[in-house]
């Protein structure tokens, strides 16, 4: 790949963002990483009079992965790296987000693995550069009272926003008893109003992620079938940013706030609750159950093998899934929309 030519003024590391899928964020390469300024670069003088160049948007939600975001703005991170960080944000539609992210509306957003690839597939020109988080249990498959097993499932109505990784969760999940899809209703429901519709009995079960599906959970007094703690690795969360937008960039600003959220939780929870509008206790206990990736975590992610370990490994597994079901026919190069450059970057 070419590489173009770097103005200090410039060096946008930009990288760290999955994902802290708000949290893990959810830090995109610092976004994604800080600048090069130390780098020895020749100054560039620019005329005063040229205009600023656009800011950079990200979109962000509330999810552990991407908490790096808020607590790197709060904390001026990204001025001092030269960056100019618009966070916009999605938290009434992720999904939404990811579509309009497709279509060049943001720079950069934090996207499951199976969306990234669901949008290659569709003619997406997007690059994953870092692995900022994975859930541990963040998506739960809720049922109303009466349906204590997988298996009960069967013949009844699921709520879930169709087309979507949610659908692919959902087919691991139940494929455990020997079920597939065609033996379930599934009913095509936005995520974060899926809790509605269970309370309302318009539907058996849901499958959505946090904070709802804890909400559908304690509203019915249900059971959870299934978590994605249960297949470690299903749902990696990327950050991923228009190809034409990456050239150039490098990564340290996310390297920067993962650090200080390891060795200084208290404050970098603290700043996240704020971020959030949520308890301290709340944003530490949502991390809990999804992984924030610091930069070995990504090593290995971005390595070459068979498991869910690597995202290369899962982009196979996903790969495979999308061709059953006719999502897609093509066979995806993950070398070529997975950049583990920015992470090998960093020390």
């Amino acid at each position: 790949m070419r590489k173009p030519s770097i103005e200090c003024t410039q060096v946008i590391s930009l990288v760290t963002l999955r994902i802290l899928r708000s949290v893990a964020a959810r830090a995109v390469f610092l976004f994604v990483a800080a600048t090069v300024i130390s780098c020895g670069c020749k100054q560039v003088v620019r005329n005063p009079a040229s205009p600023a160049p656009p800011p950079i948007k990200v979109a962000v939600q509330y999810w552990p992965g991407i908490y790096w975001l808020g607590i790197a703005d709060e904390k001026g991170w990204f001025k001092e790296a030269g960056l100019n960080v618009q966070l916009v944000d999605t938290n009434t539609d992720y999904f939404a987000s990811v579509k309009d992210f497709a279509k060049g509306r943001f720079d950069v957003n934090n996207l499951v693995l199976y969306d990234l690839l669901d949008f290659l597939a569709g003619g997406a020109d997007l690059v994953g550069v870092i692995n900022v988080d994975y859930s541990a249990g963040a998506e739960k498959l809720i049922a109303r009272p009466g349906i204590e097993r997988l298996a009960d499932l069967k013949g009844k109505k699921i709520a879930l926003p169709q087309k979507s990784y949610l659908g692919y969760v959902l087919e691991v999940a139940i494929g455990r008893v020997g079920l597939k899809a065609k033996d379930v209703q599934i009913v095509d429901v936005q995520a974060e109003k899926a809790p509605e519709a269970l309370i309302k009995g318009e539907v058996d079960a849901i499958l959505t992620f946090e904070p709802y599906a804890t909400e559908g959970l304690d509203a019915v007094k249900g059971h959870n079938l299934f978590d994605s703690s249960e297949v470690p690795g299903l749902s990696p969360n990327l950050i991923v940013f228009q190809r034409k937008f990456i050239e150039g960039r490098q990564s340290e600003v996310w390297q920067r706030t993962t650090t200080f959220i390891k060795e200084h939780p208290d404050e970098a929870f603290g700043i996240a609750a704020a971020v959030n509008k949520k308890s301290r206790e709340e944003v530490w206990q949502f991390a809990q159950i999804d992984k924030i990736l610091d930069r070995r975590d990504n090593e290995l992610a971005f390595s070459f093998a068979a498991g869910f370990d690597s995202l290369h490994g899962a982009v196979r597994q996903i790969n495979d899934f999308m061709i059953a079901k006719g999502i897609t026919s093509e066979k995806l190069d993950s070398s070529h929309f997975l950049d583990g450059s920015f992470i090998r970057a960093l020390k």
